[in-house]
């Protein structure tokens, strides 16, 4: 038995909600979806899911607040953030306030469920060390530790670790080798 059942969308766009929603349920699992912060804690309130996608760019550009908050109220979920805006310093700061997985739109749901199913059997790091103040890193060090957390949740694997990180398997190994020097 797949231990995904639930997932949530939080998306202020509805035709491609719609699709995603549409997507997840013929994959067998229970979709809802939240057009925002205030109906995504409502959701939660009322059920909680095992698998929440956000996207982070939308018209009142609250992403990240979402991120941090769905992160506090549903710390067991696997939160996976899904936008056309796949830039490293994003991706680094989205994994600081929680999220798990980081995609590209559009996002091939099948994969999306592999990786959550990958990142829910994987033992949960303690939530409280997610929001401890990191120091402020420069485009480098943020790019090295992007690229170290992509490779270490793809267990080595340069492909899929290029694929979190939306950039193609060749850039990634460029620049693997250009960080060895």
């Amino acid at each position: 038995m797949n231990p995904i059942q639930t997932a949530l969308v939080i998306d202020a766009d509805e035709t491609l909600v719609n699709h995603v929603l549409t997507g997840l349920r013929k994959r067998g699992l229970e979709a809802r979806w939240a057009k925002g912060p205030t109906d995504a804690q409502r959701v939660l309130r009322e059920s909680p899911a095992d698998l929440i996608l956000i996207d982070l760019f939308n018209p009142s550009s609250w992403g990240l607040v979402v991120l941090e908050q769905v992160r506090k109220a549903a710390p067991g979920a696997v939160l996976a953030v899904v936008t056309a805006q796949a830039e490293i310093p994003l991706v680094v700061q989205s994994m600081r306030l929680g999220a798990d997985l980081f995609m590209s739109k559009p996002a091939d749901l099948d994969r999306l469920l592999a990786d959550a199913l990958a990142v829910h059997e994987q033992p949960r790091p303690d939530i409280q060390a997610a929001s401890v103040d990191l120091p402020t890193l420069n485009l480098d060090q943020l790019e090295r530790l992007s690229i170290a957390r992509a490779l270490e949740k793809s267990g080595g694997i340069v492909r899929r670790a290029a694929r979190m990180l939306g950039i193609d398997r060749r850039t990634l190994q460029r620049k693997l080798r250009q960080l060895d020097r």
